[in-house]
């Protein structure tokens, strides 16, 4: 046990050495065969490891020394970088709990992947390979969820993959705000979630509890119900306007994003995504009802703007049916609160990869590609091998089928989505990159702040309700969200599994794009030109030694760092 113990947080300082290089936090430098530093506090790192082309480090986590000792203590490392974060007391106390929370989970998962080889997961489903998924590959503490103790671990964490059922209460129309696709209806969206036999059990409960047409049913994820609903609505279920039902229906299991659960009693039916008040990674992670209400008008949209465009005409969207919110009267009277007050209870419906795919097909995040096994081996290697192509013609296949698109919307659409490995899902046919799904709006979309005219008609109606942007800040939904938060990972892991040179994969890139340039005749402005000389540098994890932990009316917000040298710059001039 303690040497998994100490496995973990190895890894973790490894990883906080190699992002919070790219963070500009920690400065390591070249000496020999190893790397090394000294902190403000007097202490020496040395490790081995190498720098990419994206100026972050990969460290080989059993080479870290201490002052000439093997690293055992994260908690040690971040003591010992304190002056370089920046972070007090209280911040660093609230930190331990969160990294705490992240090393036990980390420990679970650890023995979990000791015998999940990449050979083994090229054959598992999309939904299977996320329960042994490492989780966000940026944020340090990417398993904090504070709030949750070891038996909500085991039962609702993504890893721990034990199916459950929702808690469903019944709420006065008057109160709720629900925004329903064309063509759906309340019954639709409940045999969503229930099979015939089980749905009309459950409208036998219904009509038990007095609960008719003056009501909504909707669905509560179990903690959440226990925790918060129960006890802060405690006032609307004593006057009889939110009435819990119970547990009932088809049995669920979290997605790696926590909050969205899959049905594993019917894959093909939707995915329900519901709010958990915990913090995990950057946020609370609440529902706002200002961007569920817009969810099945917005999904509907993009997918009828994709219809009309050559383009984008492959790209599969993930629909949403429903959205339905309900902000708690008494918080909702105090605007600036914080924002978590807001988003206790809601439910959005959204159509599953499962239902987009044929046979001969897999839906994966793009975040599993980079995935390693316990020996080093890469889940991407293994695709590749399986597919029979080379490593630069699945490559090249992968950048046209996920980055041509994204970039396409962007320029002839003023359409930004945050794409990073979540939010982007690759279908895979015969091992080989085929379509991309996209899904997740809430938020994660974003319009130029003067919209092509070409783009009025599908979202004028949204536009007061969508964040705007103008070019050279949207730009950055896909060079940050997908080039830094994906790609950056993926070509690592091609280095030290396949063998493939950084330079030779971001060439591969370079070529896809000015190959798309010159086939739709595109002039770009330097702004929003992928290959332009530097990049903003977008920092995460030093939002939270600068914040800290305490309330706020909003989600924290990135900032940024130095200017970052493009590294698809100089392998496009050597094309």
């Amino acid at each position: 046990m303690i040497k998994t113990w100490n496995t973990v947080n190895q890894e973790l300082v490894a990883k906080s050495i190699g992002e919070l290089t790219f963070e500009e936090v920690l400065r390591p430098e070249p000496n020999g065969t190893h790397f090394e530093f000294t902190t403000k506090s007097g202490v020496n790192y040395r490790f081995e490891g190498w720098k990419t082309v994206w100026e972050y480090l990969r460290v080989k986590p059993s080479t870290l020394m201490r002052n000439g000792e093997s690293v055992v203590s994260a908690a040690q490392f971040f003591c010992d970088i304190q002056p370089e974060t920046g972070m007090n007391d209280i911040t660093l106390g609230n930190f331990f709990e969160e990294m705490h929370n992240t090393l036990y989970s980390d420990t679970k998962l650890k023995h979990k992947n000791a015998n999940a080889l990449v050979k083994e997961l090229a054959h598992w489903s999309g939904e299977k390979i996320q329960t042994i998924l490492n989780g966000h590959p940026k944020i340090l503490l990417n398993k904090g969820r504070v709030g949750w103790n070891t038996e909500d671990l085991d039962r609702y964490s993504p890893e721990a993959h034990q199916p459950f059922k929702l808690f469903w209460i019944a709420v006065k129309n008057e109160l709720l705000n629900v925004n329903l696709a064309p063509g759906m209806t309340a019954e639709k969206i409940l045999e969503e979630s229930f099979d015939a036999n089980d749905l009309q059990a459950f409208k036998s409960t219904l009509i038990s509890k007095a609960i008719d047409s003056n009501f909504t049913v909707l669905p509560v994820h179990p903690w959440q119900w226990k925790r918060y609903i129960q006890i802060q609505f405690a006032a609307d279920i004593a006057a009889g306007s939110l009435i819990p039902v119970g547990e009932y229906g088809d049995d669920y299991c979290p997605q790696i994003s926590i909050r969205t659960l899959s049905n594993v009693s019917r894959p093909e039916r939707m995915d329900v995504k519901l709010p958990l008040s915990i913090l995990n990674t950057s946020c609370i992670r609440g529902l706002p009802a200002k961007h569920v209400e817009m969810g099945p008008s917005l999904s509907a949209n993009l997918e009828a703007l994709c219809h009309t465009d050559e383009t984008l005409k492959d790209i599969v969207i993930l629909k949403e049916a429903a959205g339905m919110t309900f902000v708690h009267p008494g918080y909702k009277k105090v605007e600036k609160a914080p924002y978590r007050y807001h988003e206790f209870l809601g439910a959005v419906y959204r159509e599953s990869s499962m239902s987009k795919i044929a046979a001969n097909e897999k839906a994966i995040l793009t975040a599993s590609l980079f995935h390693q096994d316990e020996n080093g081996h890469s889940l991407i290697g293994e695709y590749i091998r399986a597919s029979g192509l080379s490593s630069e013609l699945w490559l090249r296949s992968l950048f046209e089928t996920v980055v041509v698109p994204l970039y396409h919307l962007q320029l002839k659409y003023g359409v930004g989505l945050v794409a990073h490995g979540q939010n982007i899902v690759l279908i895979l046919k015969d091992h080989r990159p085929h379509r991309m799904i996209l899904k997740d709006f809430h938020g994660d979309m974003r319009l130029l702040n003067e919209l092509p005219e070409v783009s009025q008609k599908f979202f004028s109606a949204l536009q007061k309700d969508i964040t705007k942007l103008p070019p050279h800040y949207l730009i950055h939904d896909l060079i940050t969200g997908h080039f830094v938060t994906v790609l950056r990972f993926i070509s690592a892991v091609m280095k030290e599994s396949e063998d493939m040179e950084e330079g030779r994969f971001y060439g591969i890139l370079s070529d896809v794009i000015e190959l798309y340039k010159k086939s739709h005749q595109v002039e770009v402005d330097s702004q929003i030109d992928l290959l332009q000389p530097q990049i903003s540098r977008v920092l995460l994890n030093k939002v939270r030694f600068n914040i800290g932990y305490g309330d706020s009316d909003a989600r924290p917000l990135p900032i940024l760092g130095s200017p970052l040298n493009n590294p698809l710059v100089k392998q496009a001039s050597q094309l």
